[in-house]
């Protein structure tokens, strides 16, 4: 489905199941990636929901934005708003990367039409400037974030150019195809040997999201998303919305740090996966979300 929301066209992936009362799922992707990712998970999905899987503003099928504001509220608005034209009041939300981050804000904005939030590749960033972030936490949790915070210093780069200076590298992957595959595959691969138990992604499913990028002209445009949403980083009062949280290897989410902003009604780790689940444990993800919204009764 394509539509026009606060002058932005938005491309999703609609996909109704066999019941008509099925429960709706909104999916979302995160950076770099398109909702081709979640085609390993869709035949799935489908037997039990009905899905909406946008592409993000500012990525692929929905193409560049062409003026700033896209903060966090921005974009749960709009996906409040896409949901509401697909014709679902109340929903479920998975997302993963920045949908772990956005997907949380839609359920604070909008309690009432969120039945269950359902994440994977949270991001858990502990604020040292507000004093000691590993007060009340067990001694596990508090390893996890000093741990966290040592990985963190090493692969940031990254994150702080396109928080910074997004536009410039923008110029760079929009003139070189090789440039921009170089870019985005770092995160695609497993290049931290802390986690190379890694599940390794398809490369046609890399090149996929990829090539949409580079034939949409979205580098620049996706990257933004870094700069305009940085507050998504920053602890918010929980909405009170069920929580669900898989962690699959190489996922670095502290529990204790997570249930400060969300309301955690399930958490489980999988010695398998990645980062990208969907493309590499699309099972594991599929049950894990189905799991939640049965105990959940949703």
């Amino acid at each position: 489905m394509t539509t026009s929301i606060d002058g932005q066209p938005v491309h999703a992936v609609h996909a109704r199941a066999t019941q008509p009362d099925a429960t709706p799922l909104l999916l979302l992707h995160g950076w770099p990636s398109t909702p081709a990712d979640f085609l390993p998970v869709l035949p799935a999905l489908v037997e039990r929901f009905h899905v909406v899987a946008p592409s993000l503003p500012g990525f692929g099928f929905t193409g560049p934005t062409t003026e700033v504001g896209w903060d966090l509220d921005r974009h749960a608005r709009t996906l409040l708003d896409l949901m509401t034209r697909a014709g679902y009041e109340r929903f479920v939300v998975q997302g993963g990367d920045w949908g772990a981050l956005i997907g949380p804000h839609i359920a604070r904005l909008a309690p009432e039409r969120v039945s269950l939030v359902h994440l994977n590749a949270l991001a858990t960033p502990a604020d040292w400037s507000a004093g000691d972030p590993t007060a009340g936490l067990s001694e596990e949790d508090a390893a996890q974030v000093s741990a966290l915070g040592a990985l963190w210093e090493e692969r940031s780069g990254y994150a702080t150019i396109m928080g910074t200076r997004p536009q410039t590298l923008g110029y760079a992957l929009a003139d070189s195809p090789v440039g921009l595959l170089a870019w985005q595959l770092e995160w695609f691969v497993d290049y931290d040997p802390t986690t190379t138990r890694q599940i390794p992604v398809d490369p046609i499913a890399v090149l996929t999201d990829v090539t949409t990028t580079w034939l949409t002209g979205t580098a620049a445009s996706s990257g933004r998303i870094y700069r305009e949403c940085h507050g998504a980083f920053e602890q918010h009062a929980p909405s009170g919305v069920p929580t669900a949280v898989a962690c699959f290897t190489g996922d670095h989410a502290v529990r204790g740090i997570a249930e400060r902003s969300h309301r955690i009604v399930r958490w489980r780790r999988y010695d398998t996966g990645g980062h990208f689940a969907s493309l590499q444990a699309p099972d594991v993800l599929v049950a894990d979300l189905v799991a939640a919204v049965t105990e959940e009764g949703v």
